[in-house]
């Protein structure tokens, strides 16, 4: 489905307000980021817009199908900073090679978060921010692998990797192509 198809939330979202959304979780002009499990680019197109050309996204997900769609909406904004990565667990990417890492929505699918976590912080430089929204724990919606974990568990998961909490918040934003509310985790790598 291209960008002409998508719902007004949608179109509001890819066209302004997740740009602005990213920019507050901390992403600037010129980073490099991983979207990990990015599906049909619902943060793709907003990552890639606020990293500029001066930066790149690295798109990631296991269903190529979705890939071909986050594929077309990019193509049909004008997007050509992003680069489109299929795999499951392992980043094509260098060790330290990336300034952030979002994984939104994505986290639950994992029947071992902590090698997902750990491949975060590979590919994260020193410093690197990691930004989570665990749709689906124990207190927002239960499902499949998060089902039994709060939002605490998760946090001292990632917080045993190297990882330092840096900011917790609860923020507008999408899930299913309409707004939601969510808890957005910030870490950085120590």
């Amino acid at each position: 489905m291209g960008a002409s198809q998508l719902n007004d939330d949608m179109q509001k979202w890819l066209r302004s307000a997740g740009e602005q959304f990213v920019r507050n979780i901390g992403i600037r002009t010129g980073d490099i980021v991983l979207d990990f499990g990015c599906g049909a680019g619902n943060y793709t197109i907003p990552l890639a817009k606020s990293a500029g050309e001066e930066g790149a996204v690295f798109a990631f997900d296991m269903d190529r199908a979705v890939l071909n769609k986050a594929a077309d909406v990019a193509r049909e904004a004008k997007i050509g900073n992003v680069i489109f990565l299929n795999g499951h667990t392992r980043v094509p990417l260098k060790n330290a090679s990336v300034d952030a890492t979002m994984c939104y929505d994505a986290i639950h699918y994992a029947k071992t978060r902590t090698d997902i976590y750990r491949e975060f912080r590979r590919v994260l430089k020193p410093g690197g921010l990691l930004s989570l929204y665990p749709k689906h724990s124990k207190n927002d919606y239960p499902l499949m692998e998060l089902a039994d974990v709060d939002i605490d568990e998760i946090v001292g998961e990632i917080e045993g990797l190297g990882f330092a909490l840096e900011r917790r918040f609860s923020e507008t934003l999408v899930h299913d192509n309409s707004y939601t509310m969510g808890c957005v985790l910030n870490l950085r790598t120590d």
